[in-house]
């Protein structure tokens, strides 16, 4: 198992966003978010380094829309089952570079920290 380097908290959710990569524009669904990015589940698969754009509405009852840039930094051609014996799908890891909107920033850090607070209580 890896060392976590992750810099923000994740929260795992299941939702659907809008993906446009270089070649690519397509509706797929994330499995978890953070306020520096996501994964997005899809067998079309952009390399390492393709620069993206992403929306998504993101929240509990307050809900916003949230367009942000990013770029593909690291990929899963392939499924896999992880130790712990889940499935994980393929797709791609998506930093994010440039949110449209610096209140959409504060507003993500701010859901996910009660999603994950809602969970440990």
């Amino acid at each position: 198992m890896g060392i976590e380097n992750r810099k923000y908290q994740r929260a795992y959710l299941r939702f659907s966003v809008e993906y446009r990569g270089q070649n690519i524009w397509q509706k797929v669904d994330t499995e978890n978010v953070s306020e520096g990015g996501l994964f997005v589940v899809t067998d079309k698969i952009e390399p390492p380094g393709s620069l993206v754009e992403i929306m998504f509405t993101f929240g509990g009852k307050d809900k916003r829309l949230v367009c942000v840039q990013g770029k593909v930094a690291w990929i899963r051609d392939k499924p896999v089952i992880n130790p712990k014996g889940e499935n994980l799908p393929r797709g791609m890891g998506i930093q994010f570079t440039k949110f449209l909107s610096l209140e959409s920033r504060k507003f993500m850090a701010e859901q996910i920290k009660e999603l994950n607070n809602e969970k440990e209580a």
